[in-house]
Formats: C-alpha cells, sequence, structure tokens
C-alpha cells in the first residue's frame, strides 16, 4: 500500500472512442493496492446524441472541473496526478494551466497536480493538434485524416480493436469492443493552447510496438520536448501496443505510482 495514499488520487483520462468502463481493470487493480484512483468519460466520446459535438476544448473544460472538483473538495482536498491515455493527453495538457504547485500556491493553494503519466499519449506543443502531428507522420488513414466535419467519426471495428491492443490475442483484444463508443471527429482539430510538461514533472510510457500512436512518433515528441525544457521522463514498455493500460497492468501502476511518490 503507498504510503501516501491519503496525500493525492489519481485521476484516470480515456482514449479516443474509450468509455470508462474499458480501464476497469486498472482502476481496481490500483484501488486494491490502497490507491485513490478517479476515472471520467470524455465528453467527445458518446453514442453521438451529443450535438453538437464536444471539441477537444470542451474535454479540456470538463476535466479541468474534474481536477478542481479534487483539489479544492471542501471536506478532504487532495492532490492530483493524471493519467490521460492516447488522445486525452491533448485536452488533459491544457486543462492543467495555472495548476501546477507553484501556481496554486500563489493563488494561496494547499493542494496542485504533481504529476502526469502520459500512457502510448501525445505530448504536444502550443498551436499543434491530433491531425496535425498525425498527419506529420503519416499516421492517420481515411476517414481519420480527414475526418466528418461537425459530426462522429466511423464505429470502433474489430479491426481497430486488433490495431489497438495488438499485444493481445485476438478474444482478448475483442472483448474492449464493448467499451467502446463513437467519437467527435472535430476533436482531433483542437489545437494546444498550454503545455502542462514544462510546469510539472510528467513521465511518458511509451509502449514498444504500437501501431496506432507509431512508437516512433512518441519517441519524437518525447524528444521534442525535451529541447523545449519540459520536464519530462521517458519509459519504454518493450512489447506493449497501444492498448497498454489494459494489457500491462502491472508496468503502468509501477510507473504512476512511482511518480507519486517522487519526493
Amino acid at each position: 500500500m503507498s504510503t501516501h495514499a491519503n496525500d493525492y488520487v489519481f485521476l484516470l483520462l480515456p482514449g479516443s472512442f474509450a468509455t470508462a468502463g474499458a480501464y476497469t481493470k486498472l482502476v481496481e487493480a490500483l484501488r486494491a493496492q490502497g490507491e485513490h484512483v478517479e476515472i471520467i468519460d470524455l465528453l467527445s466520446v458518446n453514442d453521438g446524441s451529443r450535438q453538437p459535438p464536444a471539441t477537444m476544448q470542451d474535454d479540456a473544460a470538463h476535466i479541468r472541473q474534474a481536477i478542481l472538483s479534487i483539489l479544492d473538495n471542501p471536506t478532504t482536498p487532495k492532490n492530483v496526478i493524471v493519467a490521460p491515455h492516447s488522445y486525452s493527453g491533448i485536452p488533459t495538457t491544457c486543462a492543467l494551466e495555472s495548476l501546477n504547485k507553484e501556481a496554486r500556491a500563489s493563488a494561496g493553494k494547499t493542494t496542485s497536480v504533481t504529476g502526469i503519466v502520459y500512457l502510448a499519449s501525445f505530448v504536444l506543443s502550443e498551436g499543434e493538434c491530433l491531425r496535425g502531428i498525425m498527419g506529420e507522420f503519416d499516421a492517420l488513414q481515411e476517414p481519420l485524416k480527414t475526418g466528418v466535419p461537425g459530426g462522429y467519426l466511423p464505429p470502433f471495428t474489430p479491426e481497430l480493436a486488433q490495431l489497438v491492443f495488438n499485444d493481445l490475442n485476438t478474444e482478448g483484444a475483442l472483448e474492449f469492443l464493448r467499451f467502446m463508443s463513437l467519437h467527435a471527429s472535430d476533436s482531433y482539430n483542437g489545437e494546444v493552447s498550454y503545455v502542462a510538461w514544462k510546469d510539472i514533472p510528467s513521465v511518458t510510457v511509451i509502449p514498444s510496438i504500437d501501431i496506432v500512436v507509431p512508437t516512433p512518433m512518441q519517441e519524437a515528441m518525447y524528444e521534442r520536448a525535451v529541447k523545449a525544457g519540459g520536464k519530462i521522463e521517458r519509459v519504454l514498455i518493450e512489447g506493449a501496443g497501444h492498448g497498454l493500460p489494459v494489457s500491462r497492468l502491472d508496468a503502468v501502476i509501477e510507473e504512476m505510482v512511482k511518480l507519486a511518490r517522487r519526493e
């Protein structure tokens, strides 16, 4: 059990198309170790009934509200370590402006966001967006590349499941289809307005065989962040695919807890 379990809360953020249910095993495993953990759904992920579809900025505001509800809880305020997966690294980064330790202390607050664990995630710079960076690396296929302006991307398919969970067998990959929904297309165009990894200690956990957000692209994003003065470290998980929050629980938990316990 973590000796600091009363000091912080892990907040997990799902990736594209994914609902919170896909991360149940990770949530349960963390709680079994005595950790406080919460997870929220993204506004951009739903059955298509939300109109107009949520933007990346809508997701960022939603994530920020969830973080503030923990930081400023009137009875049990706690620090927060965020763990975004894939797409959610973008709105999460934007959501953290002025929530780092120094900014919060200047505002007379005793709690803050003390760490970011990017899980097979986008680590972008100001002005960048998902479609832009994926285009640089020629990593998006149609219809994701062009998108569906004002609408939702096509449903998550069995073929896509086997790409995302390429380190699981076919049966294991298809198990997660029931947790997938639609994703708002325009959210992929949302540009980063603030880069939290410059102000908050971060680690990017990179799966070695990711073919959704290709591993070389994740390495390049990390290198760019380092050159920009980011407070960021890199961990490579050998043999892991894009779905590492469900396929490599032990490795993910190890990195999350390690960052949380850092003094």
